[in-house]
């Protein structure tokens, strides 16, 4: 794999001095074309590096895309048109010319990202009731792929014809296999503006949240919906494209501060033949190091490290590396410890000092993260563990004073939730009271009274109620009790007319300041008279839950060439 010096420490800057690079496009050249959506042009970075501008005055463009013979085609989200740049104009010898540019469709809402394959043109058009549509070069007509999707932004095209796009206004990325009609989820990441595949098919995306100046770029292959973040940044992320074993994308930033950057594409899985008796080591290209000592074990064993995106029992915007490391073969028995350095860059602290860094390892038995303590080298960017059995790893950081150490209050560890009668099998007709009633058990069996626990209920949009606790309001009864081992919510659904038919909600409890866990249940609203709430009966009434902070997660896997 090809790979700059040191440049899983920090990505290559290709050009700054941008506004909002929204898309950006490589041709087999390596020569780069963006649009800048705030400034209204469209540029040329030749052989990455030049700026040659091509275009002005456009109205907000938005997507780019190559077809098989290298016209360029471009969206106006502000003129709601598909265009298409002829291929002998783009050789940046001079301005696009208006002979060089044919209009392909006009009368768009809102066009977005647009992706093409041989004979396809796919664009997204960016509204409430947002489609997929497709303009067919052959027929020349206008194919329409999927309606409601709520505020589409980015599509691509696998070689095989799998439509893969981003849906911005339920914070997922959803897939269509070819002769389907109903598309499938991969996951939830949060605001997705950009997706990529490259020759062998792995699809590439970009998470950028605005509000928080906080980005991600990682991996997805749609078929197994599992993989790898691949890299943290404190830019807003925009559509990407990959060329030559590197990842390209823009950053909105606001002018002079956007810029164009890229970064390698990193192996996502190791597997290293190491002899117990004479130990070795095994570096990932994030930069991380696992040393086995010599005497650890008496024999050859194949020692392996699969990594991946952060799992739904995290938020990827609080654990600090975004990917888990999970260590093979498990059992191994090995004496001394092996110990791991993992790499961390300056944009993956998020604000954080280095000294608040902590490893956890996933513990199956008690379904929860245990801290491990380890030693902070600033200078190499590492924090070092030792190992004492192989599960899976991960780097969070914790308020805590005196260096490395556990958080102040230590998460408590908790082996299941229980819904209790009425609730795992009650239906109650909307505008009634809804009865919650669960218990939450530790590892040993006793029952958590917890005075800090709340109960939150939101709708498939992500809208919660508002958290609901112990705390009496004046005027509502929709607060939690706890009495006789369970915890009690009769909440008032009339209070909420946002509760409405067809609708999917989560219902989410969280304790502990300090490590808030969740629990998520879905369940069907009907709304109108004698059309129920009904509550799907799930393992029996006992939800199995994922722990982990309230957020996002994304899910992301790198497929082997």
């Amino acid at each position: 794999m090809v790979r700059e010096a040191d440049a899983y420490i920090e990505p290559t800057v290709i050009y700054s001095g941008i506004n909002d690079p929204r898309d950006l496009v490589i041709n087999n050249n390596g020569d780069i074309f963006y649009v800048d959506y705030e400034m209204g042009n469209l540029a040329m970075l030749r052989g990455g590096t030049t700026q040659i501008p091509l275009m002005y005055n456009l109205q907000d463009p938005a997507g780019l895309a190559f077809d098989s013979n290298w016209n360029l085609y471009y969206t106006e989200r502000g003129a709601g048109t598909l265009k298409r740049i002829t291929a002998s104009a783009l050789d940046g010898s001079h301005a696009i010319l208006p002979g060089e540019i044919t209009t392909i469709l006009t009368g768009l809402s809102n066009p977005a990202d647009v992706a093409a394959s041989s004979t396809k043109v796919y664009f997204a058009e960016n509204i409430e009731a947002g489609t997929i549509k497709y303009y067919d070069t052959a027929d020349e007509l206008v194919h329409t792929v999927l309606t409601g999707i709520r505020y589409p932004w980015s599509v691509a095209v696998r070689s095989d014809g799998m439509v893969v796009y981003s849906e911005l206004g339920k914070n997922r990325i959803q897939y269509l296999e070819v002769g389907e009609t109903v598309p499938k989820t991969i996951n939830s990441y949060g605001p997705v503006y950009g997706l990529a595949f490259d020759a062998d098919d792995n699809c590439f995306f970009t998470l950028g949240i605005g509000n928080t100046n906080f980005g991600i770029l990682g991996e997805v292959f749609a078929d197994s919906k599992a993989g790898t973040g691949i890299y943290a940044t404190e830019g807003n992320m925009r559509v990407p494209d990959v060329y030559e074993g590197y990842v390209y994308w823009g950053e909105q930033a606001g002018y002079p501060n956007g810029r164009i950057l890229k970064i390698p594409i990193p192996e996502t899985s190791y597997a290293q033949i190491i002899n117990g008796n004479d130990g070795g080591t095994i570096e990932t290209d994030f930069g991380d190091v696992l040393t086995v000592p010599a005497g650890a074990y008496a024999s050859n064993e194949t020692i392996t490290i699969d990594i991946k995106s952060v799992p739904e029992t995290l938020n990827p915007t609080d654990i600090i590396i975004p990917r888990t490391y999970t260590f093979g073969p498990s059992p191994l028995n090995f004496s001394p410890s092996i110990s791991m350095a993992f790499h961390y860059t300056k944009a993956d602290l998020k604000g954080h000092a280095a000294s608040e860094l902590h490893v956890y390892y996933w513990d199956k038995t008690i379904a929860d993260w245990v801290y491990i303590a380890g030693t902070v080298d600033e200078a190499a960017h590492t924090l070092t563990v030792p190992i004492d059995h192989f599960s899976t790893y991960g780097v969070f950081a914790a308020e805590s004073e005196g260096g490395i150490g556990p958080p102040e209050t230590p998460a408590r560890p908790i082996r299941h939730i229980e819904w209790l009668p009425p609730l795992s099998n009650a239906v109650i007709t909307a505008g009634q009271t809804l009865p919650i009633r669960f218990a939450l058990a530790d590892a040993e069996g006793n029952f958590i009274a917890d005075e800090t626990m709340e109960v939150g209920l939101r709708d498939d949009e992500g809208n919660f109620t508002g958290w609901f606790n112990t705390t009496k309001v004046r005027g509502s009864d929709s607060y939690v009790q706890i009495q006789g081992g369970k915890y009690h919510l009769n909440l008032q659904t009339k209070d909420y007319s946002w509760i409405t038919g067809g609708e999917l909600y989560t219902l989410e409890v969280k304790f502990d300041d300090v490590r808030p866990f969740a629990l998520k249940f879905p369940i069907k609203a009907k709304h109108g008279s004698g059309n129920p709430i009904g509550f799907p009966e799930l393992f029996g009434g006992i939800a199995v839950f994922a722990i982990g902070f309230l957020a996002k997660s994304f899910l992301v896997k790198r497929k082997k060439a």
